[in-house]
């Protein structure tokens, strides 16, 4: 339990301390106060991902009862921040939880999609086609619509009940807003997760930071897409961006990632072509 705590009080410390400090000095300029507050929060997040990978995930091992009571936990705590948004009650505090939840809920996933690999290289089939199906959901699938709606609730001074993409957002404290504000999607957390996990499975340093410091690459491939898209005003999707910096990384450093076979090439090859096709004649 004490690491699960540990986890759950860094996040929230971290929100309360930069929203404060937002609070406090609301007159400074946005401008790379938001890269601040980003950094920091993707830090805390990164290294509760680290815990999880380490020292939670270990501990649940194959006691799968165990583990769908606390998933069960978590999925309750998500759908009372649901209900609790959806009476009416929306607030910082419960922001912070939802987020919270998703990094739980993504740190899972990204645990469980890494417990599938068997090598290495299987770890460059499936973010490569993570990548591409995440470009064709902006490009043609379920998240363009959901970033249309989230746009407009937004730009239209969030009135109203938030739509369902909303609570599947990652929100973070920024310099001059009075509520938290989503700045990416959960499912480049499940990402970053499983990046990370399947580096530590395999006994591979994705760590890009000294001595007991974590910072993933994958993480900094997100960080850098976020400020990229916010710097240049771009919708630019961040997932196949993290997979790109991650990949370009470990390929580079580990020729165990770069040994192949017909059995991650062809499926690769396979699903790209589809997905390719998807986006360019639907």
């Amino acid at each position: 339990m004490r690491p699960l705590v540990a986890v759950c009080l860094t996040w929230g410390l971290v929100c309360a301390g930069l929203h404060l400090a937002w609070r406090v000095f609301p007159v400074l300029p946005a401008g790379g106060f938001d890269y601040i507050s980003i950094g920091v929060s993707l830090y805390a997040a990164a290294w509760m991902t680290r815990v999880y990978l380490t020292r939670i995930e270990p501990l649940w091992g194959k006691r799968r009862f165990f583990r769908v009571k606390w998933l069960g936990g978590v999925l309750a705590v998500w759908l009372s921040v649901y209900g609790t948004a959806a009476a009416g009650l929306a607030s910082n505090w419960l922001a912070g939880t939802q987020t919270l939840v998703l990094i739980l809920l993504s740190c899972m996933a990204g645990a469980w999609l890494a417990g599938c690999l068997k090598r290495p290289p299987e770890t460059v089939a499936l973010a490569v086609t993570a990548g591409l199906a995440d470009m064709f959901s902006i490009a043609k699938g379920p998240t363009k619509v959901f970033s249309e709606q989230i746009a407009g609730y937004y730009r239209g001074g969030m009135e109203g009940m938030p739509p369902l993409v909303d609570f599947i957002m990652i929100k973070l404290p920024m310099p001059g807003q009075l509520s938290f504000m989503p700045v990416f999607g959960a499912t480049d957390w499940v990402i970053v997760a499983f990046l990370s996990a399947a580096a530590f499975r395999f006994n591979m340093t994705d760590n890009l930071l000294p001595g007991r410091a974590y910072f993933p690459v994958a993480c900094a491939g997100l960080l850098a897409a976020v400020v990229l898209a916010r710097e240049f005003s771009l919708f630019l999707p961040a997932l196949p961006f993290t997979v790109a910096v991650y990949l370009l990384f470990m390929l580079s450093r580990y020729p165990a990632m770069r040994r192949l076979t017909r059995a991650e090439i062809l499926p690769m090859i396979g699903v790209s072509a589809v997905l390719i096709g998807l986006m360019v004649f639907v």
